[in-house]
């Protein structure tokens, strides 16, 4: 462990273009670290020539300061955690302005170059937020351990060169209109007020400043708060009440940062809102934050459509005309102005930290970014998709913004949405990689008919092999033959092929465990059990087959298979299922069935006996055809006496038909 360490240290001191490296050595070296309390500690920052860098202390002589941990899930979900000090003395830190309060953010959960905050920090100032935190790419060690590529950042507190309103005392009923900074949060651990939405969530408010509340204090907190969601749920959209506390102007603003980086988790959590001191003051939104919720999915929808998070006021503020003017108004402007050169801007800063972001990786290999260019190339053809989505909302799309047709992997891996973009490469193909592949999918675009590809609803994808698409509403699910573990899917639409470069886990197959029937029809009891056959699959006859079922075994551990919660089976075609999938729906109820069960393939053949209308015939091996073929594709070695069920047969004069073999 230490050699490893001193060897990622002595590679980061040497390597070219180093960044700024702070020094943070706690008092005593086995103290614990917690978001509580602060422990004390020394620091020195060595610029290594970065520009606008001063030098602070030196290792010989550090500096005094107070250190402890922050954050709320990047905390507890991350070994590579964040941190947060207190300077003895105001200084300035990376490059900074002069404060005592930093962030040290590590940003372990941004897979995106480390561009998220980046780029919503730069969209705020370009949209003319008057205060957008700073922050500095920095190399952290702490007590004498590399800890990798970090962020020094200016922390949102109210003072003259952050939040610059009134500092209102703790516990002060002389004045209670302000200043205040509150949050709109998703954690109730802070000092906080609580009411509940017109749409009847919970809104959790928590007060920075001032932090302890006077009864007059938290009195009018409250009903500030109350008559802004009275007003934003009026029956009366006609006149944006609610603009008369709040900023209108401010709020698009904030609101366009936000929609330019799909930032789904916004007014849900780490959402700030500021108030001067006064009668007449209005409340703003802001500074912006965080965007660790940004660029997860495609861009084709409003921030609030399809969220994992329920985000306070914002969509019912959007009904009001009043707000989608000034929304128009504000963005016209930045389609002039405000969106020209962000691609040069997002090249440069991956460029000041790409050697840092490889040596940060060699120290953290679960995060961090392996390809910082391929980063920063997605980052901005997400941005510039949303934004030319947004223009098309809003009357004006800025000239820079390219066209771009989004193509997503679509399956039971994220619920058939668009979390996962596959990227355009020069050659003309797109790519993407993934952890793991499995069960089914389809290449599609958000609205499935620009773009849709899938496959024969037969011949499962193998890892390695070239994959023949079919194109359009006729193409079938792709079924993954067992899974491919760290998948590299290339797809090329002119060849309209797909590619999965990876390692083939081949699928797990159960010999002893009794297989059932499990459903609506027999109250999901174990009295309908397949037959095993000679070549592993299994069969079962069912009379008047009909509602919802599963396959399974008796306590649904072992075997438990399902559907996608979207495709029917129907009679006839093979239907894939999946490990601990959904209820299985019918296309139609079917008077008599027979199921022919792969559980290697995990594929599942229902075949309509009362209308199958092939011919029923027995043969012995000598009177055996040329070939015959499953209808999942699997050849029966020749000669071979096929088991009960329906297959293709080719005679020996090359001719191909449907037969029931009984």
């Amino acid at each position: 462990m230490l050699a490893g360490a001193i060897s990622i240290l002595a590679a980061a001191t040497s390597a070219a273009n180093p960044l700024p490296a702070i020094y943070i050595n706690t008092n005593d070296p086995d103290a614990d670290i917690n978001r509580e309390e602060y422990i004390g500690a020394t620091y020195y920052l060595e610029a290594n020539g970065a520009e606008g860098v001063q030098n602070i202390g030196s290792a010989e002589a550090p500096l005094p300061l107070q250190f402890r941990g922050r954050g709320n899930w990047t905390w507890v979900g991350y070994d590579k955690k964040p941190y947060r000090l207190l300077l003895d003395t105001p200084a300035s830190v990376a490059g900074l302005k002069s404060n005592d309060y930093f962030g040290l953010h590590a940003h372990a959960d941004d897979n995106l170059g480390f561009m998220r905050n980046t780029l919503g920090f730069e969209l705020a100032r370009r949209l003319g937020i008057d205060w957008t935190p700073s922050h500095s790419p920095v190399e952290l060690y702490l007590n004498g351990d590399y800890r990798g590529l970090y962020f020094c950042t200016e922390l949102v507190r109210v003072e003259p060169d952050r939040v610059n309103v009134f500092r209102q005392d703790d516990n002060d009923n002389s004045d209670p209109t302000g200043g205040w900074l509150i949050e709109i949060d998703n954690y109730d651990t802070d000092p906080h007020i609580t009411l509940t939405e017109g749409n009847g969530q919970k809104i959790i408010f928590s007060h920075k400043t001032p932090l302890a509340l006077s009864p007059e204090q938290e009195q009018f907190l409250r009903s500030q708060m109350q008559a802004i969601d009275d007003a934003v749920y009026a029956e009366d959209k006609n006149v944006a009440a609610w603009a008369d506390l709040v900023d209108i102007d401010r709020l698009a603003r904030f609101y366009i940062v936000h929609e330019l980086m799909d930032n789904t988790e916004a007014f849900h959590g780490s959402c700030f809102l500021h108030r001067d001191r006064g009668q007449d003051a209005k409340w703003m939104f802001g500074p912006v934050w965080d965007f660790g919720s940004s660029f997860f999915r495609g861009s084709g929808k409003f921030i609030w459509q399809d969220a994992n998070y329920t985000l306070t006021w914002i969509k019912e503020m959007y009904t009001f005309p009043d707000f989608q003017n000034k929304i128009k108004e504000i963005w016209a402007q930045f389609c002039v102005d405000g969106y020209d050169g962000i691609d040069e801007f997002l090249r440069s800063q991956g460029e000041v930290i790409k050697d840092a972001a490889a040596r940060d990786i060699e120290r953290w290999p679960a995060y961090g970014n392996a390809d910082i260019d391929a980063s920063v190339r997605k980052v901005s053809y997400m941005l510039a998709n949303k934004t030319r989505w947004l223009g098309q909302q809003w009357g004006a799309v800025p000239a820079a913004v390219p066209e771009n047709v989004e193509i997503f992997l679509r399956g039971t891996l994220n619920n058939w949405g668009t979390s996962n973009m596959l990227m355009p490469q020069d050659d003309g193909t797109y790519t993407l990689e993934l952890a793991s592949l499995t069960d089914l999918f389809k290449i599609a675009s958000s609205d499935w008919s620009t773009v849709e590809y899938g496959g024969d609803g037969v011949t499962s994808l193998k890892a390695n092999t070239v994959y023949k698409l079919v194109s359009g509403s006729v193409s079938k699910n792709i079924s993954v033959w067992g899974e491919i573990k760290d998948a590299k899917i290339t797809l090329d639409p002119i060849a309209q092929t797909l590619l999965v470069e990876g390692t083939q886990i081949e699928p797990v197959v159960e010999e002893t465990i009794p297989v059932y029937f499990r459903g609506d029809m027999n109250k999901w009891g174990t009295d309908m059990e397949f037959t095993k056959l000679d070549d592993g699959t299994y069969t079962l006859d069912i009379e008047k087959l009909n509602g919802k079922f599963k396959i399974a075994d008796a306590k649904f551990k072992e075997i438990n298979l399902g559907g996608d919660n979207v495709t029917p089976i129907e009679p006839g075609v093979p239907y894939k299922l999946i490990k601990s999938g959904k209820n299985i729906s019918l296309s139609r109820d079917v008077d008599k069935a027979r199921m022919d069960l792969d559980l290697d393939g995990k594929t599942l053949l229902l075949t309509d006996l009362s209308t199958v209308g092939v011919e029923a015939v027995s043969i012995d091996r000598n009177s055996a055809p040329a070939r015959i073929i499953t209808l999942q594709g699997r050849e029966l070695p020749a000669g071979a006496i096929p088991a009960p069920g329906v297959y293709i047969v080719i005679d020996k004069a090359g001719h191909a038909s449907k037969s029931l073999f009984r």
